[in-house]
């Protein structure tokens, strides 16, 4: 499967301009007017399937909206590693503490076992369209440890014409994901299209954290949903110190000019991975 180019010279604008100084051509802000900036990002494959959206942020602030197309250096936040680098609005707005008791009564799930409790999630879950899962205190312990070591990562989503890139993002228990072309649109006011959130209320009493994905179903089919959250725990608890998955995301955090965008693809390829297999 090939990769958009365009999506390509997407990636190495917006995430690190100044690391990933690649042979891709980029347009030259001197250059561009407004029209030329609103052609460029229709050229992009995946432009009609946020065009309203993208229409809503131009006629709000044309400006802002331009300027955030620009390929232009990100203002810089600190000197460590590139997880430290990228701050983002969304990441303050969602970095909030949620409680299990805010969803369920949790004093009723005292005299149950861990798989009945399960089994009650994923119903309740599945009936409003969220996706759901239980994790053991190690695997919750490791997924935590690896969120605090790689802050930022990026995912190739399987599409017909190749691979769309979703960008993920963790602050504290929850995982949230955005869309290159969405995060290219509201820069840091990036919307999620998917966001992953752990309860570990239970973990003292039932040794285990509940899962619960928000999907929104207008920009992301369920199959891709699963997809991405298969994606995710490949990398961030099924991968070991140092295999190729730890190794590029290190890479990706530490040493950014190095990051190779075919590697992920290789390796969704190497893993046999096929949108087909997460449908119902």
């Amino acid at each position: 499967m090939s990769v958009p180019l365009r999506n390509l010279i997407n990636l190495t604008k917006i995430l690190k301009p100044k690391s990933f100084r690649t042979k891709l051509a980029f347009y030259s802000n001197e250059k561009t007017d407004k029209k030329d900036e609103m052609n460029l990002l229709k050229t992009n494959p995946y432009f009609e399937k946020y065009e309203e959206k993208l229409k809503a942020v131009y006629k709000e602030n044309p400006k802002t909206f331009l300027e955030n197309l620009k390929n232009k250096q990100p203002e810089k936040i600190g000197d460590g590693p590139i997880s430290d680098l990228i701050e983002s609005k969304m990441e303050h707005a969602l970095n909030r503490r949620k409680n299990l008791d805010c969803i369920m009564k949790t004093e009723m799930l005292n005299d149950l076992p861990p798989e009945e409790i399960k089994n009650i999630w994923s119903t309740y879950m599945k009936e409003r369209s969220r996706l759901s899962d239980m994790l053991t205190l190690d695997e919750y312990s490791k997924i935590r440890e690896r969120s605090k070591q790689f802050n930022t990562f990026l995912f190739p989503l399987q599409k017909d014409q190749g691979f769309e890139f979703i960008l993920t993002q963790w602050s504290a228990n929850e995982c949230h994901f955005t869309s290159l072309i969405n995060f290219q649109a509201h820069g840091e006011n990036a919307p999620s299209i998917m966001s992953a959130i752990y309860y570990d209320d239970l973990k003292d009493t039932k040794k285990v954290v509940l899962e619960m994905v928000e999907v929104d179903t207008n920009t992301l089919k369920m199959e891709e949903a699963k997809l991405l959250m298969h994606l995710m725990k490949l990398y961030y608890l099924k991968s070991e110190d140092n295999d190729e998955k730890y190794t590029l995301m290190n890479i990706f955090t530490k040493k950014p000019d190095e990051f190779k965008h075919m590697d992920i693809i290789k390796q969704f390829e190497n893993d046999n991975l096929n949108l087909e297999n997460f449908k119902e």
